[in-house]
């Protein structure tokens, strides 16, 4: 296991908001098909050892308020927040969102599997990279980087 998974596992399970049902293989090659797409080893792994948190999408589950969302809730920027997404964001994917919908985390990916997949705030008329990867979002937000996780407008 990753070690930034494994700590963001331990900082859930002390918080009571750890997910008791994690992705499998076969959720895991679900999502990719329905997206043609393919996760990075981190993000693969993070859905297969954690999968978001207990209450997942608006579940307000952790000590800042951001829910976590399971594998079969996330979904396309285009999708899940049409107004906001244009040609550029087409391979952006919200799996997290603040304090009900106040902000949302997003993820790019691609079907290659790229493991440079970076991490974007929405929370205003164009996402803002708040991470290169998303073992970098992981290991920010282990050490609860707040400047991290609210950008510069929440």
């Amino acid at each position: 296991m990753n070690s930034y998974i494994a700590v963001v596992r331990t900082i859930w399970e002390r918080q009571g908001v750890r997910n008791g049902r994690t992705a499998t293989e076969t959720d895991i090659a679900a999502f990719e098909g329905n997206y043609d797409l393919k996760l990075p080893p981190i993000v693969r792994n993070y859905f297969l050892e954690l999968n978001g948190t207990i209450g997942g999408k608006l579940g307000m589950d952790d000590e800042h308020l951001i829910g976590f969302w399971h594998l079969d809730q996330v979904r396309p920027m285009k999708e899940e927040f049409p107004e906001y997404s244009t040609a550029e964001e087409a391979n952006l994917f919200i799996f997290a969102d603040y304090s009900i919908w106040a902000a949302a985390y997003a993820i790019r990916l691609t079907s290659d599997g790229d493991d440079e997949s970076a991490v974007f705030l929405i929370c205003s008329d164009e996402p803002y990279q708040i991470a290169p990867t998303f073992e970098e979002f992981l290991r920010r937000y282990a050490i609860g980087d707040e400047g991290m996780l609210f950008g510069r407008t929440i």
